[in-house]
């Protein structure tokens, strides 16, 4: 996906908001902050194919032991992120 002639690198831009990640899973979810990792390989944050716009990257629940999927919009700059929603994967 390019935005203002700029590739967008999921991986980077989930690590530049990854709090808002978590805390969009710990206030729907009842769980603190500290207890979630971001995933950070390869296939952990991505492009949706069917909404380009979004990013999809995975949290996981250290003491749950919960996989969730994070989806947010991509601002037209490629730099922001907003309309966070989680849900449980496994």
């Amino acid at each position: 996906m390019t935005q203002d002639n700029k590739k967008i690198d999921p991986r980077e831009l989930a690590r530049s908001f990854e709090l808002q990640i978590k805390q969009a899973v710990a206030k729907k979810f009842s769980t603190s902050v500290d207890d979630l990792t971001l995933l950070r390989d390869e296939d952990a944050a991505y492009l949706s194919q069917e909404e380009p716009d979004s990013l999809c990257c995975f949290v996981v629940g250290q003491k749950s032991g919960f996989l969730y999927l994070v989806i947010g919009k991509i601002g037209k700059d490629g730099k922001s992120l907003s309309d966070l929603k989680s849900d449980v994967v496994s």
